[in-house]
């Protein structure tokens, strides 16, 4: 049997001004406690969860690279980076050397943000795309998905998963 383990960081994890986002200080401290916690030296992914508004990206895709130098994790991801930060991202990293092995955005019947232009960007680099499937997103959707699911036979989660046509 063999297994892929990854990690993400990107979201509150402890208090204080580098428990959240894409500082390289919270990124390292933040794969260090996850490694602790499975009693493992290294992930083969690790995921920076979303652009951080207060961080250089420069910083964040260094802070990657770095810990894929430290042997911590083999590949880096990004996960919910828009199209313009998503490039920018996969160019810092592509000339430092990391490579972005995979980029996982939230892809639902509300979130379809992703196909406008991210996943042809992703093809065309030749990243894994690994789509978060929500068969309703926020709590706040569930009267919209309600009224939908009554008025088909399918089942909540294909009506959330279908692609929409062009």
């Amino acid at each position: 049997m063999k297994l892929i383990i990854s990690s993400k960081a990107g979201y509150t994890m402890w208090d204080g001004p580098y428990g959240d986002w894409g500082s390289r200080k919270y990124l390292v401290a933040s794969l260090d406690q996850s490694l602790k916690r499975m009693g493992l030296e290294y992930v083969d992914i690790f995921y920076h969860h979303r652009p951080d508004p207060e961080t250089p990206l420069q910083e964040t895709m260094r802070a990657l690279d770095h810990l894929v130098r430290q042997g911590k994790a083999l590949y880096v991801g990004l996960s919910n980076y828009p199209l313009e930060q998503a490039a920018e991202a996969v160019r810092i990293l592509n000339d430092l050397g990391t490579p972005c092995l995979i980029h996982q955005p939230k892809y639902s019947m509300l979130e379809r943000w992703v196909e406008d232009g991210l996943l042809d960007f992703l093809q065309a680099e030749g990243g894994g795309k690994h789509r978060v499937f929500t068969a309703g997103g926020r709590s706040t959707h569930r009267p919209l998905f309600t009224r939908v699911f009554r008025q088909t036979p399918a089942p909540p989660a294909a009506v959330a998963s279908c692609k929409r046509s062009s």
